[in-house]
């Protein structure tokens, strides 16, 4: 299984190189945009889909709580990459429970590339009780089960040090990686974790942290 997980996508030149390597010739990437429905101004994700055209790759949106089952699953066949986009990771995780994803999933990721990009990194993790004490302003959409898609043992915290998210720190991330066994990444948004053939690593030009390694 291989995994591109990132804080904002695409934003640079070195994070679209190592996602465009995991990648075979002529890419196409299904773009899941369901995080961010649950808000009014989304103007930044055309941002990050332009982000992830500029990889090199093409771009189809699947909307998983909009288009059938049977339309977002040929797009997903179609794809060698599977990105799940920024927005409400409730609402996200809620929605990729409630299609049947959930459970097809790992099937086809078998032969594609899972990418993140902020909610979507959070969900592949063991958990994403790191929300509400990293990023309250979601909590308007919080669910009770709190379990992620587990597709990595470790959590990512996303958008490190950003302006956008006071809470966003290390100071905040250390205290809730105390409160957890398991390993966390703090990512800012020029950088990414990579998991390819049992091996993971970081891809950055920005600022990082690991806890519990």
């Amino acid at each position: 299984m291989k995994l591109f997980l990132t804080s904002a996508g695409l934003t640079t030149d070195t994070l679209r190189t190592a996602f465009r390597a995991l990648l075979p010739s002529n890419p196409r990437v299904a773009f899941v945009p369901t995080a961010a429905r649950l808000y009014q101004d989304s103007s930044w994700l055309e941002a990050d889909i332009g982000n992830v055209r500029a990889a090199g790759v093409e771009v189809t949106l699947a909307d998983i709580s909009l288009a059938p089952k049977s339309e977002w699953q040929e797009v997903f066949h179609k794809a060698d990459a599977i990105c799940f986009g920024g927005g409400n990771t409730y609402f996200l995780l809620d929605w990729i429970r409630g299609c049947g994803l959930a459970e097809t999933l790992p099937a086809f990721l078998e032969s594609r590339v899972y990418m993140g990009i902020s909610a979507g990194s959070m969900v592949a993790g063991p958990s994403v009780e790191s929300n509400s004490p990293i990023f309250p302003e979601e909590d308007e959409g919080k669910i009770d089960d709190l379990r992620g898609l587990s597709l990595v043992p470790f959590a990512v915290v996303p958008h490190l040090n950003s302006a956008m998210f006071s809470k966003a720190r290390h100071e905040h991330v250390q205290r809730f990686a105390d409160s957890v066994q398991y390993p966390v990444y703090a990512l800012d948004d020029q950088s990414a974790i990579e998991v390819s053939e049992g091996k993971t690593r970081v891809v950055s030009t920005g600022d990082y942290k690991a806890y519990n390694n």
